[in-house]
């Protein structure tokens, strides 16, 4: 039996599920189990993106859920067929597919967090300087 080379290069991925002498289905067994949830995902993205659409505002940022949405579908989907026919490339679409999902969360979570401290910069600086909405009494 050879031992396997723990220098090789991991970038050659094969059809065989067991290249390298790891069996690729062992590593992503833990996250196609979780496929329901990643459906599930997908299913509140597709809402929430759908609330967003209701308003012309919402129509700017709606794509966005949407698109995540599809995402979590694409996923769960590869890793239920990379199990099902121990295709490697498969699972590398799913796994793929995650890393763009985390790599536009972060993204979104760091504009989104810009944007509360903008405002919440401004509401501190409003409320120093005595600024007021002014009333119109009848």
């Amino acid at each position: 039996m050879a031992e396997a080379n723990p220098f090789q290069s991991p970038t050659a991925m094969s059809s065989d599920p067991v290249a390298g002498g790891i069996d690729f289905r062992a590593v992503i067994e833990p996250l196609a189990r979780r496929r329901g949830w990643l459906v599930f995902a997908a299913v509140l993205m597709f809402i929430g993106g759908g609330l967003y659409a209701i308003t012309i505002v919402g129509l700017v940022i709606a794509w966005l859920p949407i698109w995540l949405g599809v995402l979590f579908i694409k996923s769960a989907n590869a890793f239920r067929d990379a199990m099902a026919t121990a295709d490697a490339e498969r699972g590398h679409a799913a796994i793929q597919a995650l890393a763009t999902i985390l790599l536009i969360w972060g993204i979104s979570t760091i504009v989104l967090m810009a944007i509360y401290g903008i405002v919440l910069a401004l509401m501190v600086t409003g409320a120093i300087s005595g600024f007021t909405i002014p009333t119109t009494s009848m």
